[in-house]
C-alpha cells in the first residue's frame, strides 16, 4: 500500500503547526487551543480513514470479453465490496490503460466503462489500482489488486493499417488439389460458425436444416492456400515485435475474408506452432501468444501455396 500526502494535507499540517506555535501567545488562548485540537482531530481522521479503508475494501473478478484487440474499446464491468463499514462512504478511483470512474462503496457497487487494451498477450489476472483520499482530501491511499480472471483473456494485435503486395502462388498447389481450372471450389466440409467468418462461406441449405449457422471450410483455387510465418528473432525491440505481428494480422484477415486457406506458423508458449486459422478470432488468439523464437512451418509434404514471411 502507498500512502502519501496531498497538497491540502501538506497546508494543513503547516496550519497546525503554526497554531502549536502561536497560541502562547495568542489573545484567546483558549480559542486558539480549540482550533488546534479541531485541526489535529481532521488530521487525524483524514490521515487514517484511506488506510483502513484501502485495507477494508475487496474487488470481485473483472467481467470483460475474452477476445480483445489493442487500441479496440471493450466493454469492463468490476465490483467492489466495503469489507466493514468504513469503507461504506469511502470514494474510489479505479484505473487502468486510462482512467474509468469515481465509486462510492455503500454496498456492492459496479463499475462500467468501455477501455482499449494497449499490450498484447494472454492474460489470466487484472491488475487494477485503487486510490481514497476521502473524507477529507488529507492523504492519498492507493494499492494495487491483482485479481484472478474467470478464463483467460486474449488481446490480439492492432490490425496494420500498412497492406503489402503478396507474392503469387506456388504452382506445386494447384497440382495437389488436381485443379481442371482456376474457378473450381473443392467443398471439403461443413463446420459451425465462428464470429469473424466471411458471410459469403455460410451454407444456408444446410443452416436452414440444422438451425445453425453452418459455413464451408473450402479450398477456392482462385484464392489458394496463404501460409503466414511470423517470424520475430530479428526485429531488435519491443515496438518493432508490434509492428511485425500487427502486419501479419492484416494479411491473416484479408486472406481469410476473401476465402483463402489461411496457415501461421508462430512460436508461442516456448515452442514453433504451425496449423490453420479458420476465423479473426483464432488467429487473433495465436498471434497475441506470438513471441521470439523459432518458429513453426510447413513440411515439405504439404504442399504448395503462397507463402509470406512477417520479419
Amino acid at each position: 500500500m502507498r500512502v502519501r500526502p496531498t497538497r491540502f494535507g501538506i497546508l494543513l499540517t503547516l496550519v497546525i503547526v503554526f497554531l502549536f506555535v502561536a497560541r502562547s501567545t495568542a489573545q484567546d488562548s483558549v480559542l486558539a487551543g480549540v482550533a488546534l485540537a479541531a485541526l489535529v482531530v481532521i488530521a487525524l481522521i483524514g490521515a487514517w480513514w484511506p488506510v483502513l479503508a484501502m485495507w477494508a475494501v475487496r474487488v470481485e473478478r473483472p467481467q470483460c470479453p475474452v477476445d480483445q484487440r489493442v487500441g479496440e474499446l471493450s466493454p469492463l464491468s468490476v465490483a467492489f465490496l466495503p469489507g466493514w463499514w468504513l469503507a461504506s462512504v469511502v470514494t474510489f478511483e479505479l484505473r487502468g490503460p486510462q482512467p474509468i470512474q469515481q465509486v462510492a462503496v455503500a454496498t456492492r457497487a459496479v463499475v462500467k466503462d468501455r477501455i482499449a487494451p494497449t499490450q498484447r498477450g494472454e492474460f489470466s489476472t487484472a491488475d487494477i489500482v485503487l486510490s481514497c483520499v476521502f473524507p477529507f482530501g488529507v492523504m492519498r491511499a492507493s494499492r494495487s489488486v491483482v485479481v484472478e480472471l474467470d478464463q483467460p483473456v486474449f488481446v490480439g494485435p492492432a490490425l496494420s493499417e500498412f497492406r503489402r503486395a503478396l507474392p503469387p502462388q506456388q504452382p506445386e498447389f494447384h497440382a495437389e488439389f488436381g485443379a481442371q481450372n482456376d474457378d473450381e471450389m473443392v467443398l471439403r466440409s461443413l463446420r459451425q460458425y465462428e464470429p469473424g467468418d466471411a458471410p459469403r462461406r455460410v451454407h444456408w441449405a444446410t443452416t436452414a436444416r440444422v438451425g445453425e449457422l453452418m459455413v464451408r471450410v473450402d479450398e477456392s483455387l482462385a484464392n489458394g492456400r496463404t501460409i503466414v510465418i511470423v517470424d520475430l528473432r530479428g526485429a531488435g525491440n519491443a515496438k518493432r515485435i508490434e509492428e511485425i505481428v500487427s502486419e501479419a494480422a492484416r494479411i491473416v484477415e484479408d486472406q481469410t475474408n476473401l476465402g483463402d486457406e489461411v496457415y501461421l506458423g508462430t512460436f508461442e508458449h516456448g515452442e514453433p506452432k504451425f496449423g490453420p486459422v479458420r476465423s479473426s478470432r483464432s488467429a487473433s488468439r495465436r498471434l497475441a501468444c506470438a513471441s521470439v523464437g523459432q518458429p513453426g512451418g510447413p513440411s515439405s509434404s504439404e504442399g504448395g501455396g503462397r507463402v509470406v514471411l512477417c520479419s
